[in-house]
């Protein structure tokens, strides 16, 4: 996949906290380098109607991230509004997402690492209790995977790109009511020598999108009065954990997430 070139939109840049000037030791990453290296990341240059915002801040206890203990790390976050997500079907046919319009995107303010890119929460659906970091990390480890840092490298396969080689491999992308991503070291901790787990003997880069409170799965219910079968779901609503190589662009699987 080519990179994609950038046209130009509207960016607004947030005043720097008072007290506190360009060039200190704490920025050391600008907050125009921010904006690019978000728009990089995302590969949302290309769309003239986003609007861009910087704010210099420190990552939330909602944003951390398992094994990576990203709370309380100076960051900028760099906020893209009017944004479309748009992924192409195994038609042809284009599928715009009709909800989500807004990404923040958390770098790292020391070198501009990629530390999350996430999505508001939906207006009108109650959070759910969020897991722990304890309990996440504990899932994470059920299944043989651990996170063991950030790559340095940008990845050659953008955001987009990511929901598209999604879309090619399961599908939701437009579906979705929010999404989180992460750009990580991802190492798998299983003993076994398997081509399941490539990333046992070291790290591998990975794309972790997730897919939230996408619509929940029919399963066929109890006989009904006249005939056939009802349809019961189990869940209000589903969310899917992709895994896509950030080299590549394959899609590598998919899991229910909390």
């Amino acid at each position: 996949m080519t990179s994609a070139r950038i046209l130009p939109m509207l960016v607004t840049l947030a005043p720097l906290a008072c007290g506190v000037a360009l060039g200190h030791d704490a920025w050391v990453v600008s907050q125009a380098e921010a904006v690019k290296r978000a728009l990089d990341y995302t590969g949302l240059g290309v769309q003239p109607h986003v609007t861009v915002s910087a704010e210099a801040t420190t990552v939330p206890a909602d944003d951390d991230v398992p094994f990576l203990r990203l709370a309380g790390k100076p960051a900028w976050r760099v906020t893209l509004d009017n944004v479309t997500l748009a992924v192409r079907g195994r038609t042809g046919k284009v599928h715009e997402n009709p909800t989500i319009r807004r990404l923040d995107v958390w770098l790292d303010r020391a070198d501009g690492r990629l530390l999350k890119i996430v999505s508001p929460h939906p207006v009108g659906v109650d959070p759910p209790t969020s897991p722990s970091s304890a309990s996440l990390e504990g899932r994470l480890e059920g299944m043989g995977q651990r996170f063991e840092g950030v790559p340095a490298e940008m990845p050659r396969i953008n955001f987009m790109q990511g929901l598209q080689s999604i879309t090619e491999g399961i599908g939701g992308t437009s579906m979705a009511k929010q999404v989180e991503a992460i750009y990580v070291l991802l190492r798998h901790t299983i003993s076994e020598d398997t081509p399941y787990m490539p990333c046992r003997k070291a790290p591998c880069p990975r794309w972790i999108i997730t897919l939230r409170y996408l619509p929940p799965t029919p399963f066929p219910g109890p006989p009904a009065p006249g005939g056939g079968r009802t349809t019961v779901y189990r869940r209000p609503f589903e969310n899917y954990e992709h895994e896509v190589d950030p080299t590549t662009g394959k899609w590598l699987g998919a899991t229910t997430a909390p």
